[in-house]
């Protein structure tokens, strides 16, 4: 069985601490995380803090830890998560600025925004098999 690391905090975080845990007004979930860590704190191992809140132990190791590492600020908010890629690449963006900057359309004298879109798309569209026009 493995040991949770004990958490040791003094007295000022844990006032702050209980009064997330009791406050009505904030989000239930930095509710929870606080009530993890109080617990916690008080000496529980993760299985038994898990158990009593309801929640699974990885989630209450995982919230152990973030304290851990970033404190009380650490519970307030989640970790930046990855999100889609992007479909247009940096590369698209730099060519289309180096584009916009560096020459003119045929019969103009200025990028407008359908012609820059004209030139650029097709190139990629070509790639793809989707219709250009």
């Amino acid at each position: 069985m493995r040991i949770a690391p004990p958490i040791a905090i003094d007295e000022a975080t844990r006032k702050e601490l209980e009064r997330l845990s009791r406050k009505r007004s904030m989000e239930a979930r930095v509710v929870l995380r606080s009530r993890i860590v109080l617990l916690a704190v008080d000496g529980m191992q993760n299985k038994q803090i898990a158990e009593q809140l309801g929640v699974s132990t990885r989630m209450v190791g995982l919230w152990r830890g973030r304290f851990i590492e970033y404190g009380v600020e650490g519970l307030l908010k989640d970790a930046p998560r990855p999100g889609r890629t992007p479909r247009i690449t940096a590369e698209m963006v730099d060519a289309v600025v180096a584009k916009t900057t560096q020459s003119t359309p045929a019969n103009a004298t200025h990028w407008s925004t359908r012609t820059m879109a004209r030139a650029s798309v097709k190139p990629v569209c070509g790639v793809f098999g989707t219709p250009t026009d």
